[in-house]
């Protein structure tokens, strides 16, 4: 059986990948879980929906007004040369009325055609604003079924991880645990480092030649002065 340093150095890397897996796994459920890209879109789509739908009212109200107009205007004309106005004062307002009805439909009518363009340029801007969106809510869905494969994946490394582990774990004595899980929890996550041409390779120390001959002959664990972690030779 390989000595216990070494037990602990393959649990530190198997901790170390298993950290690593797990932070990409989170990462990836949170990145799945919307896309900005798609928000922006709906948004966009939202605003350019309510300002199509605000035209399209200006419009139809500008519409009713001179469906309306042109209705008074023609029963004005009808009673202008139908000949039962034949006071000639009542003829005259008659006509002044006929005359202002005209020039107000005029106005309306130009209204309406500048209301007319207004809304077709807000219906254009809604298409593109669906077909914006639709783009990104296509790409997005996608970016997630790739997600969902890569998610999968890193479960299962997750699990080959978690498994060999325990394996390793199985092995220890129940004070190397304890004393692992307490180093783990006080060093970043790092219990374990490398010894490697006379340094540590966690907090980068230089070691004396007493303490590398130490980590590589000793039955007992070694530590490093510096940062207190338990070293194993790597040469």
């Amino acid at each position: 059986m390989p000595t216990l340093a070494a037990r602990l150095y393959r649990l530190q890397q198997l901790d170390t990948d298993l950290d690593a897996r797990r932070a990409q796994r989170d990462a990836l459920r949170w990145d799945l879980q919307a896309d900005p890209a798609v928000e922006r879109a709906q948004e966009q789509w939202q605003q350019a929906d309510a300002a199509w739908q605000q035209a399209e009212r200006a419009l139809r109200r500008a519409e009713d007004d001179i469906r309306r107009l042109r209705d008074k205007l023609r029963r004005e004309e009808t009673r202008l040369y139908s000949g039962e106005v034949t006071n000639p004062k009542e003829l005259q307002a008659l006509q002044m009325e006929v005359q202002s009805l005209r020039r107000r439909l005029d106005t309306l009518e130009d209204q309406a055609l500048a209301l007319l363009m207004a809304a077709e340029e807000a219906e254009a801007a809604r298409r593109a604003a669906q077909q914006t969106l639709a783009q990104a809510q296509a790409a997005w869905e996608r970016r997630r079924a790739a997600g969902q494969e890569t998610l999968a994946r890193l479960e299962d490394d997750i699990a080959a991880l978690q498994s060999r582990r325990d394996a390793v774990w199985q092995t220890l004595p129940p004070d190397a645990q304890a004393l692992y899980q307490r180093l783990r929890a006080r060093r970043g996550g790092v219990a374990v480092a490398g010894v490697r041409e006379g340094s540590c390779l966690a907090c980068g120390a230089t070691l004396s030649t007493a303490v590398v001959q130490q980590v590589r002959t000793s039955p007992d664990l070694v530590h490093c002065p510096t940062c207190g972690r338990i070293l194993y030779a790597l040469d």
